[in-house]
């Protein structure tokens, strides 16, 4: 029995182990999407700016953009 209960600890010892490094990974992980969320709201902060500041350009047809951007 007392061998069993050896068993039992060394396997919930690794267990922890593996766990610790799990959450270290969605820590990572976390950082690395709230990262990516900020730099989605400086963009669409600058998108919004650009777009207000084009507000009053006037606008061309589909076609003549494109040939015009594609010269």
């Amino acid at each position: 029995m007392n061998e069993k209960a050896n068993e039992v600890r060394l396997l919930l010892a690794a267990a922890r182990q593996q766990y610790d490094k799990f959450g270290d990974v969605l820590q990572k992980a976390r950082k690395k999407i709230d990262e990516a969320g900020r730099s989605l709201d400086e963009a669409q902060d600058r998108n919004r700016i650009i777009a207000g500041k084009l507000k009053n350009v006037e606008t061309i047809g589909d076609e003549q953009a494109e040939a015009l951007l594609n010269s």
